[in-house]
């Protein structure tokens, strides 16, 4: 069966359990790639607003969590309100998320001590209005403490 297909069987899926569900009256915003190969493979064709994606380096290095940080910058660019980027450290490079599309003075840099005051912070935070993104930095894979938050704020599977 072609991935293509699979996408779209899935996706009916997706519709006809929301309708079930009392949801078929909001349909999903999404933020596409605008990369037909990416953008297929995704729900709805591309990442939802109002969802918790998770963006990891390659490893553990600092190059790979520089990398991470600015594919999620040029993602939360695309929106068009403030971001709150909670960080594990306070070495947010400015002049690096303007490279990635996302300009400084949109940013709310909050620097925290350790994953559970990150996650405190975090949950703490109003959930963003469809054109606002909230940017999670953690040293550790917490995904108990994401699926937590997505749970609160009634967010649906990740």
């Amino acid at each position: 069966m072609p991935r293509a297909y699979n996408t779209r069987v899935i996706d009916d899926l997706r519709q006809r359990i929301a309708h079930l569900e009392g949801a078929a009256s909001r349909k999903a915003v999404v933020l596409p790639f605008g990369i037909p190969e990416m953008d297929e493979r995704l729900p709805g064709g591309g990442l939802s607003f109002g969802a918790i994606h998770e963006i990891a380096g390659g490893g553990a290095g600092t190059v790979d969590g520089a990398a991470a940080a600015l594919f999620a910058g040029g993602i939360a660019a695309r929106a068009k309100g403030k971001v709150l980027w909670c960080l594990t450290r306070p070495d947010l490079f400015g002049p690096a998320l303007s490279q990635a599309g996302l300009h400084p003075d949109r940013v709310m840099a909050k620097a925290m001590n350790g994953a559970i005051a990150i996650a405190t912070k975090y949950a703490q935070a109003p959930w963003p209005a469809r054109d606002e993104g909230v940017v999670k930095e953690q040293d550790d894979a917490d995904l108990a403490l994401n699926k937590l938050f997505a749970a609160a704020h009634g967010l649906g599977p990740m």
